[in-house]
């Protein structure tokens, strides 16, 4: 799907593609997911060869910013969120002299909230394609803040779980955050890169807000430090959890060997009494059976308050 929103003064509007001009007229394409049709009608649009727009569409391939003869192509990661899977995807973002064109595989939230803002906010910031770029890139810059902060609360959970209760599925879950964070980490780095090239280098060839670059730069050198910081928790909190698993393995075993010796003790005694030996004295006596009971009792209450008295009831 292709979405052309063409500026002009205090308006936009939405275009068909055929009507968009590289030069004199300042819009945004927006290409989501098209098909090889409309691929085609991209390159014949903005003169960049299919297979460069084929491969822009790739969501594992990695942040950079190249500059190119008519134009300047930029490839940033955005978190994603599917089927409760945290990952990231990567986006291109194609800046010809009053044209953007953002290229993607997939929806986001980022892109639906750029959608949804007001008509003055919106004008204003396609009246500027570098301004555009960078507020796009601080609104993925917040999201991947909002989605660390759910990580973040879930580590808590999971924390919890641990201290309270032994759990096989806890495990599974820690994985499954350390998964997340590798991608985000991976990801945050690659993004890092781009926006140091963008300040560096002047990617723009035209003003645009250092400050806010420089922001956005910080942005994501903390959330590397975030990434880093939850990972170090995680691995703490499995390690915890793999040590309580033993301390509770050695519980059971403590409880089991002490039940095994309150039957171990009168076995023997039991077997004693029962050797065929003629000459044992307690054989022919009148209280030998309740002797030999007692004397079982006895032992499994010595051993009960030794047990109780070394904690391992």
């Amino acid at each position: 799907m292709i979405t052309c929103i063409f500026v002009n003064r205090n308006d936009y509007s939405i275009i068909p593609l055929d009507k968009v001009h590289l030069i004199k007229k300042y819009t945004w394409i927006d290409a989501l997911d098209p098909d090889k049709h409309e691929l085609k009608k991209l390159e014949e649009k903005t003169s960049i060869p299919i297979d460069t727009l084929k491969e822009a569409l790739d969501t594992n391939e990695r942040p950079r910013a190249t500059q190119h003869e008519s134009y300047r192509h930029i490839v940033y990661k955005i978190p994603t969120s599917e089927e409760k899977k945290i990952q990231t995807s990567s986006f291109s973002i194609f800046i010809f002299r009053n044209v953007i064109l953002t290229l993607r595989k997939k929806d986001s939230t980022t892109f639906q909230d750029l959608n949804a803002m007001g008509k003055e906010a919106k004008i204003q910031l396609l009246k500027s394609p570098a301004n555009f770029i960078l507020h796009l890139i601080d609104m993925i810059s917040d999201k991947y803040f909002y989605m660390l902060d759910s990580i973040e609360e879930k580590v808590h959970h999971l924390e919890e779980q641990i201290f309270n209760q032994s759990k096989r599925d806890i495990i599974k879950e820690i994985f499954k955050a350390k998964k997340a964070l590798i991608y985000f980490h991976k990801a945050l780095t690659a993004n890092r890169d781009v926006v140091t090239s963008i300040d560096k280098e002047f990617f723009f060839n035209q003003s645009f807000d250092t400050h806010m670059i420089r922001m956005i730069r910080h942005d994501v050198t903390e959330l590397i430090d975030l990434v880093s910081t939850y990972r170090e928790i995680l691995t703490s909190t499995m390690e915890i959890y793999i040590s309580q698993m033993s301390l509770n393995l050695n519980d059971i075993i403590k409880k089991m060997t002490a039940v095994a010796s309150f039957i171990l003790i009168p076995t023997l005694i039991s077997g004693i009494y029962g050797m065929n030996f003629q000459k044992m004295p307690e054989l022919y006596w009148t209280y030998g059976y309740g002797f030999a009971l007692g004397l079982m009792v006895f032992s499994i209450v010595i051993m009960y308050i030794y047990f109780k008295k070394n904690d391992w009831f």
